[in-house]
């Protein structure tokens, strides 16, 4: 399966796996997976002891079980295959251990307080068109510009987007208010919020237009510029990763329904394409804190609500 055919049948399965009752079954679902985290085995034992979404540990009790146990909820939760972010050593890593499963996706640029060395902190262009040819790059991201200081359209990572023109990868970017926790008091410095929205994404596309973007988390809580931006430029996609649980769910449902509801004035040739756009799977930072409406019992089926005025 092509990544191009991936994010076709994720958009088009997303409007009815968020409408389905709490009740139905995952394993009627087909799931595609389009924000998946690896990272080296070191730093996962040492960063990741407690699952965020449970408060729970980890049931990965060294980095060498990250994988293992990854692919143990993949199957659990019917997720056939995932787009894997991180350094490109780790993802050639875990795409060898488990062919087909994966479509390897280099994260960059990554800051972080450990301690450890990143092998891969900012690949070269070079790098990933190697490995996209090897066909072990199918998509370029999480681009986490905010983290490094930057915004998406900085000119320090032109090159990589021309090269995702060119070959035609998909490239996620991180968006949204993101967080200091993650930084060193040094990187911290450099954080700007304001470098989460989406709206300095608009240079590249007009710079890029065979370009095809998601915005991860969905630009939340950017949403008018998030909006804009998708009702504008068609291969502008977004995924919902982290955001579905991470804050209260009556928050998430109030950024979610108005999402979906500012396409239905569109005209009916343009409105299916925009709510299978605005509304992509929920996906989680591994594949251990599910983010399936059906996998936590607080969380239940996704509920229209009224779109309040902004």
């Amino acid at each position: 399966m092509t990544v191009r055919t991936s994010i076709v049948a994720l958009s088009a399965l997303a409007l009815t796996a968020l409408a389905e009752e709490a009740s139905s079954s995952t394993a009627q679902r087909w799931i595609i997976d389009m924000h998946l985290h690896t990272v080296p085995a070191a730093w996962s034992a040492e960063a990741t002891p407690v699952n965020p979404a449970t408060g729970l540990p980890s049931t990965a009790t060294t980095g060498a079980d990250l994988l293992p146990q990854t692919l143990l909820q993949m199957e659990a939760h019917n997720i056939q295959l995932a787009v894997l972010s991180g350094p490109l050593e780790s993802v050639e890593e875990w795409m060898s251990a488990a062919p087909g499963r994966f479509v390897g996706a280099p994260q960059f640029p990554m800051t972080h307080t450990s301690a450890l060395e990143l092998v891969r902190y900012l690949p070269s262009p070079d790098e990933i068109r190697q490995a996209a040819q090897a066909g072990e790059v199918g998509a370029i991201g999480e681009i986490t510009a905010q983290y490094a200081g930057m915004i998406p359209s900085d000119p320090a990572l032109e090159s990589y987007f021309a090269l995702a023109e060119e070959l035609d990868l998909p490239v996620g970017i991180h968006t949204g208010s993101g967080t200091i926790k993650i930084l060193s008091p040094e990187q911290q410095k450099l954080f700007r919020v304001d470098y989460g929205n989406p709206r300095w994404v608009n240079d590249l596309v007009s710079r890029y237009p065979g370009l095809r973007i998601y915005l991860m988390h969905a630009g939340y809580p950017f949403f008018d510029d998030t909006v804009a931006l998708m009702r504008v430029y068609s291969n502008v996609y977004a995924d919902l990763s982290r955001i579905n649980w991470s804050f209260p769910r009556a928050a998430f449902h109030d950024y979610l329904s108005p999402l979906i509801d500012a396409g239905s004035g569109r005209s009916p040739g343009t409105r299916g394409r925009w709510k299978r756009r605005s509304a992509v799977i929920p996906c989680a930072p591994s594949a251990e804190s599910p983010s399936l409406a059906a996998a936590r019992p607080d969380s239940g089926g996704f509920r229209r609500r009224p779109s309040r005025s902004r």
